[in-house]
């Protein structure tokens, strides 16, 4: 399980580490996805247990921040329990970016460009990033089901989760709070949608609220 080692060449350790995320971690956090909706789906149907008989397990949704975004995707193709997923910022693994998935599905993205290490490394990163954009629209175009695309300016991966709470605000890029917000607000109107069966005029079209954000849905 040991990450490889790192040989200089940038665009070699990243497929390095790529190629080991798939085959010695991703299958990982897949059967602990599985195994804790096995537990959830316990909880429900053993008297005694604080949850018996008050979950509803015909409406899980299932969202995570990279990696764990593209574990949500994986779920939602090959567990029937999950009915809708949402992808922020995550690189796609496993299977599911080529052959798609039944499930409604939101994929969120930074929208900072992203910087090799080096700069000389760049033309690289570019290689790299639009192999990972092509397995998104891959992912989109093999599915079956109704699919989001929320690109949000100025930001970068960090913005995804509390990190840049807790350093100086870059004034290159969008306030953290400001992102925290548009990610919330496109996060609860998918899951209203898809598990409460609510309308939303933000998942129709661009909003004037939220000018940061590229939309697209399926057609």
């Amino acid at each position: 399980m040991l990450a490889p080692k790192e040989t200089g060449h940038f665009r070699d350790d990243v497929l390095n580490n790529w190629a080991w995320l798939e085959k010695d971690v991703f299958p990982t956090w897949l059967a602990d996805a599985s195994f804790t909706l096995d537990k959830i789906a316990e909880l429900d149907k053993t008297p005694g247990q604080l949850f018996y008989k008050r979950l509803d397990l015909k409406r899980i949704g299932m969202m995570g921040w990279s990696f764990g975004g593209t574990t949500c995707v994986q779920m939602s193709k090959d567990d029937r329990r999950v009915k809708a997923v949402v992808d922020q910022d995550g690189q796609l693994f496993g299977d599911a970016w080529k052959t798609g998935t039944s499930r409604p599905v939101m994929l969120m993205h930074h929208g900072n460009e992203d910087k090799a290490p080096k700069p000389e490394d760049n033309s690289v990163m570019k290689e790299l990033i639009e192999m990972t954009q092509s397995q998104d629209r891959s992912l989109l175009e093999h599915s079956t089901n109704d699919w989001y695309g929320v690109t949000i300016a100025k930001t970068q991966h960090g913005h995804f989760s509390d990190f840049l709470l807790f350093f100086p605000k870059n004034p290159a890029e969008l306030d953290a709070h400001r992102a925290h917000d548009i990610i919330t607000a496109y996060t609860l109107a998918f899951f209203d949608k898809y598990l409460q069966g609510e309308r939303s005029d933000l998942l129709k079209a661009p909003s004037a609220e939220y000018p940061e954000v590229t939309f697209r849905k399926k057609k």
